[in-house]
């Protein structure tokens, strides 16, 4: 996952679907980002559905109407908006950068099992 990615349709649909599951299980969802640093490239730039209101707020407008903040160019996208926006409600992050070093990947998983150790399903965003 890059900061460039956030807030795409891809992402709507992902946490679209980690907010039913929160809302109708009660269970603790955790998110581990697998953020690597922004790359300049053309992913994620799915982001027209934010100018679609009538096909795509139906579906979760509380959602929607959060990510359609990223319109804003004052906006940069970020995955740190997930927890700042409470895009999943009582959902725990782990948004540090993963690096290709050895030791730092060892310390990078080490730390995120000590924040989303306590979680029922932890989704990895790739």
């Amino acid at each position: 996952m890059k900061n460039q990615y956030f807030g795409d349709i891809n992402d709507f649909r992902k946490y679209g679907l980690l907010r039913t599951i929160q809302r109708e299980s009660g269970l603790g969802i955790g998110v581990c980002w697998f953020l690597t640093a922004d790359d300049g490239g053309v992913d994620g730039r799915l982001m027209k559905y934010l100018n679609q209101p009538s096909r795509w707020r139906h579906y979760d407008s509380e959602l929607y109407d959060k990510l359609q903040s990223l319109l804003d160019t004052d906006v940069k996208r970020s995955v740190s908006h997930a927890r700042t926006w409470d895009l999943v409600s009582g959902a725990a992050y782990f948004d540090e950068l993963l690096t290709d070093s050895r030791s730092a990947r060892l310390a990078y998983f080490d730390a995120a099992r000590h924040v989303l150790g306590n979680c029922d399903l932890i989704f990895v965003r790739l």
